[in-house]
């Protein structure tokens, strides 16, 4: 007789049944009887465990466990003040909030609940300050970044000149690595020999074909597309720095309203950027004011291109020429894999598994010196301000964004998916200064959909022989 029902998660594939026991965290394949049997039984409102012989056996090696966690805490959260005085790991400074381009996606365009583009600058003393904090709170790491980040931060080069000099006499032993996230329209051959000469790392917004960059990538003078203007900056690179370009990496916003296969095949056979690694999102809805439309034929697509990735992995013909967007859904079930560790139960003190320490990982820091987790939180957003280069960091705000589980821990409590959840509190926050239990309600629905059918994927490759060790030393693309 238990007095709860077990923490566990029943699915199927074609021709298996299989139950992911949270407390073991293992994946196991049972027989029909038993999928049968616990189905009904978690369905059921009762709590009556009737015995049998199957489910005896694994009741007794370990499995179909009761326990649930007592408290849902952040695991950094008694020690949030010491990551926080000790582990800042990544700074980026805002330097501007001006751009040469109005992308009609932008979070800054004013369809987004966050600021506008404005004429506001970073002061070289601000940024000092920032360096200094980055520097005086990073003693567990040897190795530190300090990102550029607008607007568009090329528009005040200059100023990342003045930067990186100051960053590199003030290190103080420390190997420090620099990045920009820049639309790519001012690379010019002063300010590309300067980043090669720092190492400095870019990440370039490149959409697509000139038709599908140019539609949303314009620029504000006259708004026109930027797309040869970028190109043309990327073969003067590779004519000049060819080994430069292993610094850069494309970072590609899809509207599903355009053709999947037509930006597919641009990223995969286009001279100029085949080669360089390449990461990507759709555009997003998290704080966007109006909803997006969705396209049934590019999801379609998107599915047969990742079957494509199966196929081939499992015939061992390599994925060369499979599509560089969808690989990335390969490698999520390539993590689930390495996380799934066989465990003996839940710790009492848990929390899902998705937010980094707020200021740690990626801290962002605004014109005017305020503190925000990353750059992908809304400026706007009171909760999201934890703190300012001149205090240093609001802790009790940080640890009410790292402890983001507690606005329904009843439900995290008993939630299959804990220890995959992906929350983050940027996807929760309704700019009101809390963040949004509904929000939170359907990031968990989704979430649960979408780790049901990672499992699913994981098994089904596992069924066909699938070694995913092996693949793990695959060289993939980023």
């Amino acid at each position: 007789m238990l007095n709860s029902k077990p923490l566990i998660k029943l699915f199927k594939t074609n021709n298996n049944n299989y139950i992911y026991d949270v407390n073991k965290n293992t994946v196991l394949n049972i027989t029909n009887n038993q999928y049968s049997f616990l189905e009904n039984y978690m369905k059921d409102d009762k709590n009556d465990y009737i015995e049998s012989e199957e489910m005896s056996k694994l009741y007794k090696e370990g499995f179909l466990s009761t326990n649930k966690a007592k408290e849902i805490v952040h695991p950094a959260d008694e020690l949030l003040e010491f990551y926080l005085d000790n582990s800042v790991k990544m700074l980026t400074l805002q330097i501007t909030q001006q751009c040469n381009f109005r992308c009609e996606y932008c979070v800054y365009s004013g369809s987004y609940l966050n600021r506008g583009h404005s004429n506001k600058k970073m002061s070289f003393e601000t940024a000092k300050k920032g360096i200094d904090f980055l520097i005086d709170h990073s003693k567990n790491h040897d190795e530190i970044n300090i990102g550029f980040y607008g607007g568009e931060p090329l528009l005040e080069f200059n100023f990342i000149k003045q930067c990186v000099e100051y960053a590199e006499e003030k290190a103080d032993g420390k190997e420090i690595r620099f990045s920009m996230t820049t639309n790519g329209s001012l690379l010019t051959e002063k300010v590309v020999e300067f980043l090669y000469k720092h190492n400095l790392e870019l990440t370039i917004s490149l959409d697509g074909p000139k038709k599908i960059h140019d539609s949303h990538r314009k620029l504000a003078s006259n708004n026109c597309g930027s797309f040869d203007k970028v190109i043309s900056n990327i073969k003067n690179i590779e004519k000049k720095y060819p080994e430069y370009i292993n610094n850069i990496i494309f970072n590609a916003v899809i509207d599903v309203q355009n053709d999947f296969s037509c930006i597919d095949k641009f990223f995969l056979d286009y001279e100029t950027v085949k080669d360089i690694a390449l990461i990507s999102s759709l555009i997003s809805d998290n704080y966007k004011k109006t909803d997006i439309d969705k396209n049934e034929d590019y999801y379609v697509k998107q599915e047969y291109e990742l079957f494509r990735i199966f196929y081939n992995l499992l015939k061992k013909k390599g994925i060369k020429d499979c599509s560089r967007i969808v690989i990335e859904d390969y490698n999520e079930i390539l993590k689930l894999s390495k996380k799934l560790i066989p465990q003996k139960k839940l710790p009492d003190k848990t929390h899902p598994s998705g937010p980094c320490i707020p200021g740690t990982q990626r801290l962002f820091m605004d014109v005017d010196g305020f503190f925000y987790p990353c750059e992908k939180v809304s400026e706007s957003s009171e909760i999201m301000q934890i703190g300012h280069v001149d205090r240093g960091f609001d802790t009790e705000k940080v640890r009410y964004i790292l402890n983001i589980g507690k606005i329904n821990d009843e439900s995290c409590k008993k939630c299959w998916a804990i220890r995959f959840c992906g929350i983050c509190a940027a996807l929760i926050d309704n700019t009101e200064n809390k963040f949004s239990k509904i929000k939170k309600e359907e990031f968990c629905k989704k979430t649960k959909l979408v780790l049901e059918e990672r499992f699913k994927n994981y098994c089904v490759l596992k069924e066909f022989g699938h070694n995913f060790e092996e693949n793990e030393k695959m060289t993939l693309f980023k």
